[in-house]
């Protein structure tokens, strides 16, 4: 990934829907935030695991949250789960399962091109 360039939105609202269906359908903010760190972490660029010269944290957490909230918006997370719990509806699971779809179906197209 270019270290000059912000991972896009989209790419968070997939991984926090995979992490949440892993988890058996949600978990803590810190949870899914540990998990995309440890097991995404290279997915992210040096621009995203940058702290804002104003010193209120990395990146790509602030990023987390505004992808968290557009899925609240859209009903793909609940609006009404605890602070600090973040749960998946049944339309983010299917909107999970498209994604997934997508994505392997265009791989195995693709497959051999760089």
């Amino acid at each position: 990934m270019d270290e000059n360039k912000i991972t896009p939105d989209l790419l968070y609202q997939f991984l926090i829907l995979k992490i949440l269906i892993k988890a058996g359908g949600s978990a803590e903010r810190c949870r899914v935030l540990d998990t995309i760190k440890r097991d995404c972490g290279q997915l992210l660029s040096g621009k995203d695991l940058s702290e804002y010269q104003s010193g209120h944290g990395e990146r790509w957490k602030n990023h987390m949250s505004f992808a968290r909230e557009h899925l609240k918006e859209i009903g793909y997370l609940r609006k009404d789960s605890p602070r600090g719990l973040w749960e998946i509806t049944d339309e983010g699971r299917k909107k999970y399962t498209e994604w997934l779809e997508f994505i392997q179906k265009n791989l195995s197209q693709n497959k051999g091109v760089v």
